[in-house]
């Protein structure tokens, strides 16, 4: 999983490993060490009671959390679905757009391995 943050919009990108722990496990989470004693976290958590109107996330003790429904989620892993965005209110004139979709292979040859990444829909 990745994450691209900037100003006020954060997106997260899911590969096809990603999608099926999530689906399997009901979370998926990655982490980044700063030193002995400092990580940062970040997640997408299924919630089986979960509402599909909304998309929430939260930022508490360096875990920045998404969570959606579990019928998103399987819904999301059968179809052309690339996934989920919102805008929402965070107590400031500039909202918080978030955005959580699957991560494609890249249209260009990179020297990075992509084999675990959603053919790109764009790719002839």
């Amino acid at each position: 999983m990745k994450i691209r943050i900037k100003d006020n919009s954060i997106r997260f990108r899911l590969s096809a490993t990603d999608l099926k722990t999530l689906k399997k496990k009901g979370k998926v989470v990655s982490k980044c060490v700063f030193g002995s004693s400092q990580v940062f976290k970040y997640s997408v958590i299924s919630k089986k009671n979960g509402n599909s109107e909304f998309l929430c996330i939260d930022l508490k003790k360096n875990h920045i959390k998404i969570e959606l429904a579990a019928s998103d989620v399987k819904e999301w892993i059968k179809s052309d679905l690339e996934g989920f965005d919102a805008v929402m209110d965070n107590g400031s004139d500039e909202r918080l757009y978030v955005l959580i979709e699957k991560d494609w292979q890249c249209l260009k040859p990179r020297d990075e391995d992509e084999s675990d990444l959603f053919p790109n829909p764009n790719a002839q």
